[in-house]
């Protein structure tokens, strides 16, 4: 989960880094996986992402190391390069495996054309940077005092790209067969791997699939994990979807409800087809099905939105005084913008009680509201930082609220 928390200027971590993971390590996690850290300033997923690459002042991630891993905490970095989903407030060309736009879901494309611009294809000398630079971040990672790295190939980041035929359309070493298109993510658990210690946590998230007809589908991601067991990969995050189709950040239906998780019958499958541990992620809800998840598909549950509103709830799991967690949808109340940007308020949402625990807000005063979320941190990653000009900010909410209510008026 993106925090939002670095200094817009150096991108570097900072105290409320330090205060978020440390209050969730104390929480009773027994891993704590950071937000997305991107190998190259260059290419951001948000203004506020922080960045880990050669010449980063590694004493702010030694703080950062020294507070996730309170009370015993194992600490992994998660790393990640955005490629074409940059919005044009960090980066006005962003690369991909090839030079294909992205559709924002619900987005008219003359509104979509202006938050994001299309890539350019990358070249071979592009592609070798990429390894080089995610290679560096893992090494810098262990310097720090990180336990491990997750490499993120899911989500519709990077690495995801190459491996969906739908983004991925290169006729080189690097597109065309699932065995082509898995080739940079095999070169990047490679050369890590090359780097670091044996010791050092090497995971991998992956998709299950992208939920994109034509896209990355089931079998390739069975086939994908399969592959990776002689790369030396220490753990697999299932996952699903992409900013085009997120999937995994919907409401929680009622037959996912039923299963206990998004995703466990694919867990299921890569359960007969690797020993690696798997974790899953999204979507568990009670006690009985997390231990029912650990019996036989399982080795890791990842718990993610709920500890955006209760740092505490692996402790209270542990100890029996809680048996279901409390998931929170929510909406603007009004359909026209909780159909196309219900994910994206819900995902805004969670992010500012994070933001909130990180700055010691009181617990009972953190419930941030949506119309204000959406526009403040559409406006942060989109157009400006709206922490730097206040005034600039204040026109365009009131603005907002103007458009919104008016359309508000026609639509009832």
């Amino acid at each position: 989960m993106t925090e939002g928390l670095a200094d817009p200027d150096t991108n570097l971590p900072n105290e409320s880094h330090c205060r978020l993971y440390r209050r969730w390590a104390e929480g009773g996690l027994g891993i704590s996986i950071t937000g997305n850290v991107q190998v190259d300033r260059r290419y951001l997923e948000a203004p506020r992402n922080v960045v880990l690459e050669e010449g980063s002042d590694l004493g702010e991630f030694k703080k950062w190391a020294e507070a996730g891993k309170a009370g015993g905490c194992t600490l992994l970095m998660q790393i990640s390069h955005p490629g074409r989903q940059c919005p044009v407030s960090v980066c006005s060309l962003p690369i991909a495996p090839s030079p294909i736009g992205l559709n924002l879901p619900g987005m008219p494309k003359t509104i979509a054309s202006r938050l994001t611009k299309p890539p350019r294809e990358m070249t071979k000398a592009d592609i070798e940077e990429v390894i080089k630079r995610f290679t560096t971040t893992a090494v810098l990672a262990e310097q720090a005092g990180f336990d491990g790295v997750e490499i993120h190939s899911a989500h519709g980041y990077l690495l995801s790209q190459f491996l969906s035929p739908l983004t991925n359309k290169r006729t080189d070493e690097y597109g065309g067969t699932p065995e082509n298109r898995a080739r940079l993510l095999h070169s990047v658990i490679k050369s890590i791997r090359a780097k670091v210690s044996p010791s050092f946590i090497v995971f991998v998230k992956v998709n299950s699939a992208d939920f994109q007809r034509g896209g990355f589908e089931e079998d390739e991601s069975l086939n994908l994990i399969k592959s990776l067991a002689p790369l030396g990969v220490d753990g697999i995050e299932i996952s699903g979807g992409t900013y085009e189709n997120m999937e995994a950040l919907q409401a929680v239906k009622q037959s996912t409800k039923d299963r206990g998780a998004f995703f466990l019958e694919f867990a299921m499958k890569c359960r007969k087809l690797t020993d690696i541990p798997l974790m899953l992620t999204g979507g568990y809800n009670t006690l009985k099905h997390m231990e029912s998840s650990l019996e036989s598909q399982v080795d890791f549950i990842g718990l993610g939105r709920p500890l955006c509103t209760d740092v505490d709830c692996p402790q209270k799991l542990l100890s029996g005084e809680i048996t279901e967690l409390t998931r929170h949808d929510p909406r603007t109340g009004y359909d026209f913008v909780d159909g196309p940007f219900g994910p994206a308020v819900g995902t805004l949402w969670h992010r500012a009680h994070m933001q909130n625990f990180a700055a010691l807000v009181p617990s009972d005063n953190c419930n941030p509201n949506c119309w204000w979320i959406l526009n403040m941190t559409m406006t942060a990653v989109y157009f400006w930082d709206p922490m730097k000009n206040r005034k600039k900010t204040a026109v365009c909410t009131a603005i907002l609220a103007a458009l919104v209510a008016a359309a508000a008026k026609l639509v009832l």
